[in-house]
């Protein structure tokens, strides 16, 4: 009976024992079978945190160069309108008849007479050409005149001028005084816009 009692006792403890040993045994393979299961989705999430990562860092260059062709279009508008400025201020094939028009005016405005003695197109290569007026007035509006044509949106320079008194019939002291017309030739440079051909 003893022994009956010995192997009933080692029975227990045996299934005691295999019981203890059966949960981590269970757990070790609960883990084995989490990881199995964990492994592919983990590279998988990995995979797709450097692609989000790799898509950022793209969003932002593109959103700095974005920013870049925005400046850069921005400037070349401001650029474009600074041109437009500068080249009004030059004469054209179209805009040398209005040039001559605003000087005729101008005198005409300020009583005075003019002559252009000369205004042609610059040569082959070239874009300034000699312009030559004479004009005859009294002083103050010959200053007033002078006054006006350095105001006009086109680019002239004048590299002489003289004055002198204009031959009256009158020769007295007086009439001279009174009615004494002055003359005052400009020689300078108008200065152009290069044409395709140039």
């Amino acid at each position: 009976m003893l022994h009956f009692l010995q192997n009933s006792l080692n029975r227990t403890l045996l299934m005691k024992l295999n019981r203890l040993q059966l949960v981590p045994t269970i757990a070790l393979i609960a883990s084995i079978g989490f990881l199995i299961l964990l492994l592919p989705g983990w590279n998988t999430i990995e995979s797709t945190k450097e692609r989000i990562d790799e898509d950022r860092l793209t969003m932002n260059q593109l959103n700095q160069l974005t920013e870049r062709s925005s400046d850069l279009t921005n400037r070349t508008t401001e650029l474009q309108g600074q041109l437009d400025r500068i080249n009004k201020q030059f004469l054209t094939s179209t805009s040398a008849l209005e040039f001559i028009t605003t000087l005729e005016q101008t005198a005409s405005t300020h009583q005075v007479e003019m002559k252009l003695q000369k205004f042609d197109p610059p040569q082959a290569k070239s874009t300034s050409s000699v312009i030559e007026l004479t004009a005859s007035g009294s002083l103050d509006s010959l200053l007033s005149f002078m006054h006006e044509i350095e105001s006009l949106p086109w680019l002239v320079t004048f590299d002489s001028t003289s004055l002198a008194l204009a031959a009256t019939a009158d020769r007295s002291v007086n009439a001279a005084v009174n009615t004494s017309s002055i003359v005052l030739s400009l020689t300078g440079r108008t200065y152009w816009l290069p044409t395709p051909n140039n």
